[in-house]
């Protein structure tokens, strides 16, 4: 269905009429401006964000079975409440957006969550720990991604659109650099994997 309302749908937008400009787009300009410090924070805070769903995707299931025993259904369980702290994530983010919260207050806040949770994940994921302890930093780390996700795709787009470079490459800004972040992360799932099933 999504495919069939793309393809009747979703149209291009008109030609531009031939307007005379220095500025030749080219892939050079995409990769020189991910140099500039705006879009390197945009682009770091996305694979964070990307990282954070692999890592407890694939870390999950093996180590709550290592330390628990915990099978399927317990460890749907520990899923569920992720997901249902992600979507109250996202009601919040929504709500304070409309409320003209600075994208920059909302990503800084995420980074807090992330930063606690990364401690706390550090501290309580061993074996003796509670399942209290296991699933705490889960939920801390759910709760950033909403703050992040949506305001920091909303700094990425400004600070595409101040790069004067890329003033006839916004497209390719929007493909290639989100793309490069999704195959940084592949080596990152695959470590992931091995350690924790070694």
């Amino acid at each position: 269905i999504l495919f069939t309302a793309t393809f009747l749908f979703l149209k291009n937008p008109p030609p531009k009429q031939s307007v005379t400009s220095t500025a030749e787009p080219a892939d050079a300009n995409v990769w020189e401006a991910i140099t500039h410090f705006e879009l390197l924070i945009s682009m770091t805070n996305f694979f964070f964000v990307n990282f954070n769903l692999t890592f407890y995707a694939a870390a999950i299931p093996p180590v709550a079975f290592h330390a628990f025993g915990w099978g399927t259904v317990a460890v749907s369980k520990v899923l569920a409440a992720q997901a249902a702290v992600l979507f109250s994530g996202m009601v919040v983010a929504f709500i304070l957006s409309l409320t003209k919260v600075p994208d920059m207050q909302l990503i800084q806040a995420g980074n807090v969550f992330f930063t606690i949770g990364g401690i706390l994940n550090y501290y309580f994921w061993k074996t003796e720990s509670t399942p209290l302890q296991f699933v705490l930093p889960i939920l801390i780390n759910a709760l950033a991604v909403p703050l992040i996700g949506p305001a920091n795709r909303s700094q990425f787009t400004k600070a595409v659109h101040k790069r004067p470079d890329l003033e006839n490459s916004h497209g390719k800004s929007y493909k290639h650099i989100p793309i490069t972040i999704a195959l940084l992360n592949t080596p990152a799932r695959i470590c992931t994997v091995i350690n924790t099933q070694a």
